[in-house]
């Protein structure tokens, strides 16, 4: 950490395959009511498709009291041999306004470019709505629903959140559209 900055690298040596490797870094500024991200990922033994060079910016700007501004965009690119056509390219524009100290709103819209090896390009847009309500420090109540549309190569549509329900493989449509409703309980311990 250096003043408003932060830096971090990593690098990993790999499994029992030879040759796999993974590095990485990130460097963030936060000062005042702004915060900006970027980070870089390359690793040598992912599946292409899920990228091996995954590159990510991020700003989230208070843009006062209780509302905050948040824009990501990130592009995974394929780089193996046997696939150096796999890409993803996404924009995601969020707002969150805090109704109450314990009580949040939040939207969000996605919009992702994608190809497959083949070259076939694709098309995935997602819209979000969510709340979350503190019951106290450790436990919060959440409610979300969202509609995602997909096509060309970017198959069926899902939804998935990182660490919350099932992983998105599983969560797929049998078509290009689908709307996800979820509810819980989170507690921190």
């Amino acid at each position: 950490k250096l003043g408003p900055w932060t830096l971090g690298a990593m690098y990993g040596m790999g499994n029992e395959t030879p040759g796999q490797r993974m590095r990485s870094f990130v460097a963030a500024y936060r000062s005042g009511p702004v915060w900006a991200g970027l980070g870089h990922l390359r690793d040598t033994f992912s599946a292409a498709a899920a990228g091996n060079q995954i590159t990510l910016a991020s700003l989230n700007w208070d843009l006062r009291a209780g509302d905050k501004l948040i824009v990501t965009l990130s592009q995974a690119q394929g780089d193996q041999a046997n696939d150096r056509q796999s890409r993803s390219r996404m924009l995601q524009l969020g707002w969150q306004h805090d109704l109450t100290p314990a009580w949040m709103l939040g939207i969000t819209g996605g919009w992702a470019q994608t190809r497959d090896p083949r070259r076939v390009s694709g098309d995935i847009r997602q819209y979000a709505v969510a709340t979350q309500y503190r019951l106290s420090k450790r436990t919060t109540l959440y409610a979300m629903g969202s509609r995602v549309q997909a096509s060309g190569s970017a198959g069926t549509a899902y939804s998935g959140v990182p660490g919350i329900g099932a992983p998105a493989a599983t969560l797929r449509s049998s078509d290009g559209a689908q709307n996800v409703v979820r509810a819980g309980l989170l507690h921190r311990f």
